[in-house]
């Protein structure tokens, strides 16, 4: 049961997050049409019609498959810091979202049959006529296509409100959980900070194979360790200056441990949550160095959705003329993200406080290996 959920719960966030955007980019390409197409006059304004009319079937039939994908496959639950009013709030956006979807074309296509007006789709076929000409339906549903219009623009500003509400407030994942190819997202967003805060820092290349990410806890007053041999780190740091960006995506389902026990349930819901949360995300561009010539990065850790700032304390070695060593050490709370919840919560079996320990070996981007640090 667990590889078929699995199977079936994977691709729903790349397909249905790819309808969700294509839909959304449409419908707001839309709205801004319909709103402008007023001031186009003669042949032009006759083949922005049909252009806006074929843009408003694709929209109904994306918006079909999205429905029929919802209601044929499992969506991620909200997460834990959620609020009940939230939950609900959403919910209600959602659906009314969806039926003032399939509303808007609908009743601009029974409008233009009432106009006695074909629908062309780009010119490659006509749709049969949904009403027979009558011109004070026409009316109607035209005064219908305009408020449904005005509606959905206010849905889509209090869906668009409550996601950056999440994202600047609450300060959670439910943002980057709605983004289509997160990590590309993320990585995009990397790069645009790094051409403005880093342009003076050191490009550095991760050897995975001599690179480690481990972590250790107490488990029944024994020691325990683990490790997560999938990982992405993405490093841009000047020791000199004290600047830079660096970014580490976890893939949280690689999670291997050395005891059995854990091993069972460590990916569990309850735990890492692996199958809706796959990935942790740890991002600092905020640096101290210390008396002892060791750094700190004051980075933020999103893990499980739920996004805190943590220390993260390490030091650099030279390996070689162009390769370091870096060692780090960040501690968290793992009730603060969530983690070993419900019967869990007690440190009685687990403590709470795990050590994430960091050994990276990188080396200077072939580009950049003649500057110095």
């Amino acid at each position: 049961m667990t590889a078929n959920k699995e199977t079936h719960q994977r691709p729903y966030s790349k397909v249905a997050k790819t309808f969700h955007w294509l839909t959304a980019l449409l419908v707001l390409g839309m709205l801004a049409f319909g709103f402008f197409m007023g001031g186009i006059e003669g042949l032009a304004r006759f083949k922005a019609y049909n252009l806006h009319k074929s843009i408003g079937i694709t929209i109904l039939a994306l918006i079909s498959l999205r429905l029929l994908w919802r209601l044929t496959h499992s969506y991620p639950p909200s997460l834990a810091s959620h609020k009940p009013w939230e939950k609900i709030l959403a919910k209600l956006v959602h659906s009314s979202l969806y039926g003032l979807l399939f509303l808007m074309p609908l009743s601009g296509w029974a409008m233009s049959s009432a106009a006695g007006r074909p629908v062309k789709f780009f010119d490659l076929f006509t749709l049969p006529d949904l009403v027979e000409p009558d011109k004070e339906m026409a009316g109607f549903l035209s005064s219908a296509h305009w408020y449904i219009a005005w509606a959905i623009i206010g849905l889509l500003s209090l869906h668009i409100a409550g996601a950056l509400k999440h994202h600047i407030i609450d300060k959670d994942g439910t943002l980057k959980r709605m983004l289509p190819f997160a990590r590309l997202v993320v990585a995009t967003a990397f790069l645009a900070l790094f051409s403005v805060k880093s342009a003076n820092a050191q490009d550095w290349t991760v050897d995975h194979d001599q690179s480690t990410i481990t972590f250790s806890g107490i488990q029944d007053g024994s020691p325990f360790e683990g490790m997560f041999p999938k990982f992405e780190a993405r490093i841009n740091f000047d020791r000199e200056a004290v600047t830079g960006d660096i970014e580490v995506i976890i893939q949280t389902d690689s999670v291997e441990t050395a005891l059995p026990i854990v091993e069972d349930y460590i990916g569990a819901e309850a735990w890492l949550g692996s199958e809706e949360f796959d990935t942790a995300v740890y991002s600092a561009d905020t640096f101290s160095k210390l008396e002892d010539g060791s750094f700190v990065a004051q980075g933020e850790l999103i893990l499980k959705g739920i996004t805190k700032t943590v220390p993260l304390g390490f030091t650099l070695k030279d390996k070689s003329e162009n390769a370091v060593h870096m060692t780090g050490e960040a501690i968290i709370d793992r009730t603060e993200f969530n983690v070993g919840s419900g019967e869990w919560i007690s440190d009685e079996v687990v403590a709470h406080n795990i050590k994430i320990n960091v050994e990276l070996v990188a080396a200077k981007t072939a580009e950049n290996s003649s500057r110095d640090l």
